[in-house]
């Protein structure tokens, strides 16, 4: 077990600090007549809803928790041998919603089947199930981009924090299933000629699995 740290916030200027830094270049670079129809935000000192100063950044991430298991099993006499190994992965995205988990299963059995046939047979299957995280839907981390980006993000309403956080609610699997098997048939046919022959099987399948409620 283990953890992913929250990555470090950018230092954001916000609020009263971030209207007086805005008119201190606005009043260095411009002439006066420029600065005749400044936007009330920038002048209006007093009002509150243009003073706040909310680093909205921990909205989005957080510190994130990696289980990991593993079990295996083997043994082996003169004519038979195994080896079953069981894993599984979870990882919480520091992002808020996303994440990471694999189930892997390998097992690896021989036996001599005659004085002069031995067979080796390798099995491997393993599931990965990755949530469809909001880049996908705007080519960026977010639901937003800087053009796009919510005047605020106070008191959102529900539809409005599901956009922009992510639903929890929903399920929403995007999962990916591969099937691997291998075997092979080793015979000593003569003192100095062996034959050998090998069978394999793979599979890979995807399935993506969205529903939200109304």
């Amino acid at each position: 077990m283990g953890m992913t740290r929250r990555p470090q916030l950018v230092e954001t200027v916000a609020g009263a600090e971030e209207r007086r830094l805005k008119m201190k270049l606005l009043n260095q670079y411009n002439e006066s007549v420029d600065n005749e129809y400044l936007p009330m935000m920038l002048t209006d000192s007093l009002n509150p809803d243009f003073n706040n100063a909310t680093d909205w950044q921990g909205l989005f991430y957080k510190n994130g928790i990696i289980n990991n298991y593993d079990l295996s099993m083997q043994g082996a006499n003169d004519v038979f041998n195994y080896r079953v190994s069981l894993g599984h992965y979870k990882e919480d995205g520091v992002i808020r919603n996303t994440g990471f988990k694999r189930y892997t299963m390998l097992a690896r059995v021989g036996a001599k089947l005659t004085p002069w046939l031995e067979n080796q047979t390798r099995f491997r299957l393993s599931r990965t199930d990755r949530p469809r995280t909001s880049n996908e839907r705007t080519g960026g981390f977010f639901a937003f981009d800087t053009y796009s980006m919510p005047a605020t993000f106070y008191a959102l309403k529900d539809e409005a924090r599901d956009y922009l956080l992510g639903n929890d609610r929903s399920q929403n699997k995007n999962i990916n299933n591969a099937l691997e098997l291998s075997t092979v048939f080793n015979a000593s046919i003569l003192k100095n000629l062996r034959f050998n022959t090998t069978l394999t099987y793979t599979n890979d399948n995807s399935a993506r699995n969205f529903y939200q409620p109304g």
